[in-house]
């Protein structure tokens, strides 16, 4: 490549329309929709386990003039009203500690049941393990071979540090009735705390349920924790009941209030029974309006008396309807979330996720059975069995009433689809469960910082089946898919939405037009050669645009042009003797890609004598080589 050819050029605002033009535009090939990105979309109602009595919805009838023994039979079914003694019972505080810091305010005793120790006020008793109990105190140490139990004086015992359900916030350590007990077993002590059946219940009911609520919800409270605890003595083991969710949440004498102690005083002794026993009361938090058969949640056998049952009072709570719905989780965290189908994994995801489709559903009605949906190889729909209980867990979900929406989009934001403008993109998708027949997904894009969405129409919409294949038995799934065309003029993030449901977005960005055309393309040195062409969106109106020329296998800038309002540029260069190869080149801004033409090949041969004459050997034009 001759070098004399890098000419500065000047821009001349022409266009380039005669006929017979060699105009070429670059054009991208069609874009393969080679991934598909789905979110998944998961509202829902209540916090808990949806069995037995719901504690806002207690609140609510209580609110509304209900006793709590009509507050108790509502949620508890054909229960009666029996009453059970004031009988011990041992609740587990702590377990994996190094040690275990007891004091009082007055004296309290150490004892493993063979000798006796008599503590101080005030003085604070550390027991550690030492190939045996070793207890320091003050300025004495003593050790024992069983495990040791502090006993209190007249004033209650305090343990230091919280106990396993985090309480309390401070360093201070709580005060709790009856004795504390440290049994060494691996991994640490465990604390016992062992206590009458009434005092427990002071510590239970006002961390069950909020103290400031109606007498009768507290007393309902206090009714189905007592029937609670009472199923969980067992009178063997180290323990009975948990402090934490697992039983009941209890704080012991610190955690104490005076309106839930008045009503344990009040209802003291009182169980519901059903056939002659206490009951195991169950109850949590919200119910969402409907509470649920046992069977439905846990499997197993239905019990008489925890059937499902309206619940229409427990608006009040903040759970009632999720407040963050919808949760939206990509394919890749639900398949993390639920893991890889595996023998020891039975409800895991096989291939690639699609989504999670509910067969059945309990009468409130929270999910019993669905199946999660992957695309395994040429299987489109694999599909592995699972319930409501085991998603809530694995998802991390307040409740097993919930729906799954999944809606996914391709090309996917991965593809980082790019076109010319003037090509348009098929987007596309699908969506389970199925939609309605009069309904329509939407699509929506974003233009000029807002959000606008047209229809899918129902031509670009179809409902479609598929086969849920479980053993030897098969169910019937529906979903929908939907496409929609778009050509947009700049670049452009879209999603496709159902409800409050939607698909992950996608973003097609756009390169512009360009064409450039030499004329003439073939010539003799020292004669005005016109490149030009045409940019299109015309938005790109007075940007600056630059001829380039490949010289060896670089590209050099020739000049600048400025686009006309109509997109047309033009440039006029002088010819330089040899084969050239130009191209225009447009920088990225406004929303669109950078652009370049296709390459214009320009030869040209030696300049005529008559030209070589007038000009003294030099090529013609308004300015020369350098």
């Amino acid at each position: 490549m001759d070098h004399k050819s890098r000419t500065i050029l000047v821009a001349v605002s022409f266009a380039l329309v005669a006929s017979g033009l060699w105009l070429l535009l670059v054009m991208s090939p069609p874009t393969a929709l080679a991934l598909e990105d789905t979110l998944v979309n998961i509202s829902g109602r209540g916090w808990g386990h949806g069995i037995g009595m719901s504690q806002y919805g207690a609140a609510g009838y209580a609110r509304h003039g209900w006793s709590y023994k009509a507050i108790v039979r509502h949620y508890y079914r054909g229960v009666r009203f029996g009453r059970t003694s004031n009988r011990a019972v041992r609740v587990l505080l702590a377990s994996g500690r190094t040690r275990v810091r007891v004091t009082s305010a007055r004296g309290f005793k150490a004892t493993d049941g063979a000798r006796t120790l008599s503590i101080g006020g005030g003085v604070e008793a550390v027991l550690t393990w030492a190939d045996g109990y070793s207890l320091a105190a003050g300025e004495r140490t003593w050790t024992f071979t069983k495990p040791v139990t502090f006993r209190p004086g007249s004033q209650r015992l305090r343990l230091y540090d919280r106990n396993a359900n985090g309480w309390p916030s401070g360093d201070g350590g709580a005060r709790y009735r009856g004795t504390l007990r440290a049994i060494h077993a691996t991994g640490g002590f465990k604390v016992v705390n062992r206590l009458p059946l009434e005092g427990y219940l002071r510590g239970v009911v006002p961390r069950e349920s909020p103290s400031s609520w109606p007498q009768a919800a507290l007393r309902a409270q206090a009714v189905a924790a007592r029937s609670y605890a009472v199923r969980g003595i067992k009178d063997q083991g180290d323990f009975d009941l948990f402090c934490t969710t697992a039983s009941q949440v209890y704080n012991g004498y610190d955690g104490e209030a005076a309106s839930s102690n008045a009503a344990v005083k009040a209802t003291a002794g009182v169980v519901p029974t059903y056939g002659g026993r206490p009951i195991v009361a169950y109850f949590f938090s919200t119910s969402g309006g409907h509470t649920e058969n046992i069977e439905n949640v846990w499997g197993g056998d239905p019990v008489g008396y925890l059937k499902g049952v309206s619940d229409p009072y427990d608006t009040a709570s903040p759970c009632h309807v999720w407040p963050d719905a919808p949760l939206r989780w990509s394919d890749e965290s639900m398949s993390s979330k639920l893991g890889a189908y595996s023998p020891s994994n039975s409800s895991g995801v096989r291939g690639a996720f699609r989504t999670v489709y509910v067969t059945r559903r309990g009468v409130s009605p929270r999910v019993v059975r669905a199946y999660v949906i992957g695309k395994d190889g040429d299987v489109e729909h694999a599909a592995s069995r699972t319930t409501g209980w085991a998603l809530r867990g694995e998802l991390g979900l307040r409740d097993t009433w919930f729906t799954v929406r999944s809606m996914s989009v391709s090309p996917a934001g991965a593809d980082d689809t790019k076109i010319v403008y003037g090509e348009s993109v098929l987007l596309q998708g699908r969506t389970y469960p199925t939609i309605g027949a009069d309904t329509r997904v939407k699509l929506f894009s974003l233009r000029d910082g807002e959000w606008q969405s047209t229809s899918v129409t129902k031509a670009r919409t179809a409902w479609r089946s598929f086969t849920i294949s479980d053993g030897g038995a098969s169910t019937t799934g529906h979903f929908v898919t939907y496409s929609f065309r778009v050509a947009p003029g700049r670049a452009t993030t879209y999603y496709f939405a159902y409800g409050t449901a939607r698909s992950p977005k996608t973003t097609i960005r756009v390169r512009p037009a360009v064409t450039l055309a030499a004329e003439p393309p073939v010539t003799t040195a020292g004669q005005p050669v016109a490149l030009g062409g045409t940019v299109l969106p015309l938005t790109t109106a007075g940007a600056p645009i630059t001829l380039q020329e490949l010289v060896g296998i670089s590209w050099w800038d020739l000049g600048a042009a400025t686009i006309a309002g109509d997109g047309s540029y033009a440039f006029e260069w002088p010819a330089v003797e040899g084969t050239h190869t130009f191209r225009a080149y447009l920088p990225a801004g406004d929303r669109l890609l950078a652009a370049t033409s296709a390459e214009v090949t320009v030869t040209v041969g030696p300049a005529s004598a008559e030209a070589s004459g007038t000009a003294g050997g030099e090529a013609p034009g308004s300015l020369t080589a350098p």
